[in-house]
């Protein structure tokens, strides 16, 4: 609701306080004049009190604004990695038909985190699973090599070394 008071020249004036607080649209409504002289209220005397409400067409989007200030710094995240190293397994040598494995072992405080193994000789017949051992999490240690078993399906010697990526976690 708006409020405005008229003098008897015509003379419009808003009084302090008289425009509405919210920004939230009005109806359109009624004119509500006061006859003259009033005294008290938000007119004084020789002013007619009038009241209305209006709302109109909303309006476009305004410019953006600045850019406020930074904020605080955030929370600490949780630890990643760190000292991330490669280690190298014993190489091993197997006969054409035999099978062995071989591990590379991370160092202490440290866990495995990938691993491959690498062939020295260039062959095509050579069976390999490769895996990470995982002992039982509740007696040992977690993660801490990576093992290679090899059978070598070919008619000559192959070597085979793993490696291991290991690094600290979370500390």
């Amino acid at each position: 609701m708006i409020t405005a008071c008229v003098r008897e020249d015509g003379t419009v004036r808003i009084p302090p306080g008289a425009l509405p607080q919210s920004t939230a649209p009005q109806s359109i409504a009624t004119v509500s004049p006061t006859p003259f002289p009033t005294s008290g209220g938000v007119c004084g005397v020789r002013e007619r009190e009038i009241t209305w409400n209006q709302s109109g067409p909303v309006g476009p989007a305004g410019p953006q604004g600045d850019i406020g200030a930074q904020g605080p710094q955030g929370d600490r995240g949780a630890p990643g990695l760190s000292e991330v190293e490669t280690v190298m397994g014993s190489t091993v040598s197997i006969a054409p038909g035999g099978s062995d494995n071989s591990t590379a072992q991370c160092p202490p405080g440290k866990i495995v985190i990938g691993g491959r193994y690498q062939l020295l000789e260039e062959t095509r017949e050579l069976y390999s699973d490769a895996e990470v051992r995982i002992p039982d999490m509740g007696t040992g240690p977690f993660n801490t090599y990576w093992h290679v078993r090899v059978s070598n399906v070919s008619d000559e010697v192959v070597r085979i070394r793993p490696w291991a990526t290991c690094a600290k976690v979370g500390q």
